[in-house]
């Protein structure tokens, strides 16, 4: 039997939070969610898959959300950005990363049962193809300052899906 001291294991756990999320192959950092309006918000974050397979990000929830999906921006034959649903979902490459972010691939929550406040935490979950499901605590933005850092205040725990 290998005996692991009490307190050093400790430490690990204690730090887990502060450097991201991770169910299985998949982490999460810097996640947040901007709210631009009463009815609508956007959660945005960095995916690492540090598996040997891909993987992908096939949808999500909230339940302070009546529709999420998983979205990007296009530009359009007269240079227009629109917002497209993405049925396929993101792909996550092994040993890679996939960066949710403005302007490009994001999470859109629709239809929010109530008005989300600054700092408020609220549960995201993430289903992927591959891995096992997790939900992150995702704080709430209504700006950014300049380039986001994303510092990450995030926790999650694994589903059994």
């Amino acid at each position: 039997m290998i005996k692991v001291p009490f307190f050093p294991m400790l430490f690990v756990f204690l730090l887990f939070p502060l450097t991201g999320v991770a169910a299985g192959n998949i982490t999460t950092e810097n996640s947040y969610v901007l709210s631009a309006n009463p009815k609508t918000a956007a959660a945005y974050m960095e995916l690492f898959n540090s598996s040997s397979r891909d993987d992908r990000l096939v949808s999500a929830e909230s339940p302070y959300a009546a529709r999420v999906e998983l979205h990007t921006h296009t530009e359009d034959a007269n240079g227009v950005m629109r917002m497209q649903r993405l049925d396929d979902g993101i792909d996550i490459p092994k040993n890679e990363s996939a960066n949710l972010m403005p302007g490009g691939n994001h999470i859109m929550l629709m239809g929010l049962n109530r008005e989300l406040q600054p700092e408020e935490e609220i549960p995201i979950t993430l289903t992927f193809e591959k891995s096992a499901a997790i939900t992150l605590m995702v704080s709430v933005k209504t700006t950014l300052s300049g380039e986001e850092t994303g510092h990450d205040h995030s926790h999650a725990h694994s589903d059994s899906h």
